[in-house]
This record gives structure tokens, sequence and C-alpha cells, in this order.
């Protein structure tokens, strides 16, 4: 066995001096955290600063009935969310509610659905836009949907299926002996349109006029039924 010389002990001053040595690596650790401009790839998300990234960003939440994997809010005016993507998809979700969106109002939805958006009466509205191609130029207020398009060969909408009207459509029947029927639909005016047709086979009659007042509109046949004729009318405006 070979001797080994014996080892000095340490003295308190060198003993400081190891210990500044290891607080001033740590400081210099905790400084070399990037800077907003520089956050990339495989770095935390910063909070108020551009986060450039080459990537999908995945966030998971695996938490029963937690509030939600991402919540943001804002105050001032500002946007809650925004998305924006010159090539793709801006929004993509899918859940029982895929996107909940409310503004000035605060709802509970409890009905399963692809998107919730609600404005109140204090925020005017709409609560969504959709627009291809053209920008939406003037938003109509006091509107939950508004589609524009910028050219007007295209669709605004299209839906494959039915497209109900429950409040501005319906049956209504004009008695014998009678040759109109007046039906109340609330909200409308005279600045309405509405068209109407006869519901039943009545042979020399026929609808010949279609007026529209304060909530509520006139169907007016070219003369008198002999038995109960059945008249569908839709009101639009």
């Amino acid at each position: 066995m070979t001797d080994r010389a014996p080892t000095a002990p340490r003295t308190r001053r060198s003993l400081l001096a190891a210990a500044a040595a290891g607080a001033a690596g740590i400081a210099a650790s905790r400084l070399a955290v990037p800077s907003p401009a520089s956050a990339t790839d495989g770095l935390p998300m910063l909070i108020g600063s551009s986060n450039a990234s080459t990537a999908a960003t995945s966030l998971a939440n695996a938490t029963s009935g937690s509030t939600g994997l991402l919540v943001s809010t804002t105050a001032g005016g500002g946007t809650a969310v925004f998305a924006d993507s010159t090539t793709g998809i801006s929004v993509f979700a899918v859940g029982q509610m895929g996107v909940y969106a409310h503004g000035s109002a605060v709802a509970t939805p409890s009905s399963i659905m692809g998107v919730y958006a609600r404005v109140d009466t204090a925020g005017n509205g709409p609560a969504i836009v959709a627009d291809h191609a053209s920008g939406p130029g003037t938003i109509p207020v006091n509107t939950a949907i508004f589609a524009s398009v910028g050219n007007k060969a295209h669709h605004g909408i299209h839906a494959m299926g039915g497209v109900k009207f429950p409040d501005r459509s319906n049956r209504a029947t004009v008695k014998a002996g009678h040759s109109s029927v007046t039906v109340t639909v609330a909200g409308i005016t005279s600045a309405n349109f509405a068209t109407a047709t006869l519901g039943a086979n009545r042979s020399g009659r026929w609808v010949r006029a279609v007026v529209c007042a304060s909530g509520k509109i006139t169907i007016y046949l070219n003369t008198s039924v002999a038995s109960p004729t059945l008249v569908t009318w839709l009101v639009l405006g």
C-alpha cells in the first residue's frame, strides 16, 4: 500500500470562497434564461412576448372537470384570443363544445355544440362574423351571425340539409267565407317583406298579396274560399 501525504485542513477563508463561487454560478445560470425576443423551439413560452416557433405547441390537461386547457381573458376592449393563418386553419377545436366565446355577457351553455358565441345588447354584435375573401365592410349591429363574400356569385351561407326559421315562417288557415288571414309575427315592421302560397289545392284561388305591418302580416287571397284553406308563409328582412 502506498502511503499518502495527509490532506491539509481547509481554512475558513477557502470555504467562504468556494461558497461564493457556487452562489455566483447559480446566479449566472438564472441570468442565462433567454430574453423574450429569443424564445424559440424547446424553450418555455414567455408571457407578454412574441414566441417564435417552427413546430406545433401542444398543451394537455388530464384533470377531469377542469375549467379548461387554455383560459384567456382581457379587459379594456382588447381581444381575448386572436388566431391568424395565411395558408392553414386558424382555429381547430374538437370536443363537446369546440369553441365557446362570449362578450359582455357571461352565459353557461349546457348543450353539446361545436361553436357557442354570445354578445349582449350592450355589445351590439354580431357574435360571429364570417367573411370570404373581401373583408366584411360595414358590419351590422344586433345580429347573431354575419356572413359576407367578396364575389356576389359566391355563397354567404350554404346549408346541406334543412334550414328552419321558426319565428319567421309557419302555416295559417283562411276561414271558410273569408279571403284573408292575419298572423302575428313578433319583431317585424312594414320594412320587412314576406311571401306566402296556398297549402291546399283550391281551384281559381291564389295569394294576391302579403302585407307586412308592425308585429304582423296579412295574407290576401284573390277571393273568398268555400272551406278552410291552408296557407304557408315566410318573412324575410
